[in-house]
C-alpha cells in the first residue's frame, strides 16, 4: 500500500511540473505574459523584421499572435543586438542555430517567432 501512494504522490508531482517544464522549453503562452513584446513586435515589424527573421523570407507581417512567450533565461550564450528605433523598448538576441528572441527592456518577458 506504500508503494502505490509512493507512486501516486510521484505521478500527480510530475503532471503539477511537466506543464510548465514543456511550456517553458516550447516557447509557449505558459512562460509568462509577452503580450506588451509581442504588440511591440507586430506594431514595429519594419523595423524588427530583419533581426527577427534573419535572412528566411516572409511574405505577410506577422500579428500579435503569432509570436511566442520566450524565458529570458534562453538568451543566455545569444549575441545582443540593438535595434536603433527601439532602443529604450526592446533588447533583443541572436543565434545562428536558433531564432531571435526580443525581450521588453527590463527582461522580464521575451517573444520569439
Amino acid at each position: 500500500m506504500q508503494k502505490f501512494t509512493l507512486i501516486i504522490m510521484l505521478l500527480l508531482a510530475g503532471t503539477l511540473i511537466a506543464p510548465e517544464t514543456n511550456a517553458a522549453l516550447s516557447g509557449s503562452v505558459g512562460v509568462g505574459s509577452c503580450d506588451t513584446v509581442a504588440r511591440l513586435l507586430a506594431r514595429n515589424w519594419w523595423d524588427v523584421k530583419d533581426v527577427m527573421l534573419a535572412g528566411e523570407k516572409r511574405k505577410r507581417k506577422p500579428r500579435t499572435g503569432d509570436f511566442k512567450c520566450i524565458s529570458p533565461r534562453y538568451t543566455r550564450g545569444m549575441m545582443q543586438t540593438t535595434i536603433p528605433a527601439m532602443r529604450n523598448e526592446l533588447v533583443c538576441f541572436t543565434s545562428k542555430q536558433y531564432p531571435a528572441i526580443c525581450c521588453d527592456a527590463r527582461m522580464q518577458s521575451c517573444a520569439s517567432l
